[in-house]
């Protein structure tokens, strides 16, 4: 799907309750982000799809300024007809820690978004840049593990930050574990939260093909699985720190 063509299926597609063309739709906009027009989001008339695309880790921008520019251009547009709430569930989707010096400076300047995002944004801005080697992934932790701000923590992460083969996560839900890697693929088995699984491969968007010790119910010891919900909800994350290695194989890439 063309990503002009996207934003109009996806429209159809909600309008029909068509779930395949929906997500084909998304994984378009996705994968073709960077190539999106100004004005692009306003033809998305879905705010929690809006959300949950913003929010994606498979995002494919040019960088998190473009994120922030097309956020900053859709409250413009849409002005009064936005409500307080609404601006605050998008601008909680750009991260502001990647952000450039400038786009920095514009963001103190705008009043609709959302405090604890641009601290946390600047907080960990200023750990990465200036302090040790441990004090940003330190920060990570920490946010993670408080109750009120642990939603923020992807946010915090660049946006191709996934796992990588040999990373160890915990369900922190209750996984749904497939022989395939495509959503409608047989049942394995289910996992429960807690359960330490390892990845053993990246699939496409948010599967990985990981591996856990055998399941009295099935046998199964290996399967398909998702890093998280279709609305951006974890359902793994890592029980050691993997961002500082995934990000170490970019560089020497």
């Amino acid at each position: 799907v063309e990503i002009e063509d996207a934003a109009f299926l996806l429209g159809e597609a909600l309008r029909f309750a068509c779930e395949h063309a929906r997500d084909v739709s998304l994984e378009s906009i996705r994968r073709n982000f960077a190539m999106c027009r100004k004005g692009y989001l306003a033809d998305i008339l879905d705010h929690g799809i809006l959300c949950q695309l913003l929010d994606s880790n498979e995002l494919r921008c040019r960088d998190e300024d473009q994120v922030f520019d097309m956020i900053q251009e859709y409250c413009n547009i849409n002005g009064d007809g936005l409500s307080k709430q609404r601006a605050t569930e998008l601008w909680e989707r750009c991260r502001f820690v990647h952000l450039s010096p400038k786009k920095v400076a514009e963001a103190a300047m705008r009043a609709d978004i959302p405090l604890q995002s641009l601290k946390l944004g600047w907080a960990g801005r200023i750990l990465k840049e200036a302090g040790d080697s441990q004090d940003f992934p330190g920060f990570l932790e920490m946010v993670q593990g408080q109750k009120s701000a642990s939603h923020m923590y992807k946010r915090l992460l660049p946006r191709d930050a996934l796992p990588m083969p040999g990373d160890v996560l915990e369900a922190i839900n209750e996984i749904r574990v497939r022989q395939g890697e495509d959503f409608d693929s047989p049942k394995a088995c289910r996992l429960p939260e807690g359960t330490l699984v390892t990845v053993l491969r990246r699939g496409g968007g948010r599967r990985v093909f990981i591996g856990f010790q055998q399941r009295a119910d099935s046998g199964c010891t290996q399967g398909w699985a998702s890093i998280e919900r279709a609305d951006g909800r974890a359902l793994l994350r890592p029980a050691c720190s993997w961002q500082e290695r995934s990000g170490s194989q970019r560089s020497e890439a």
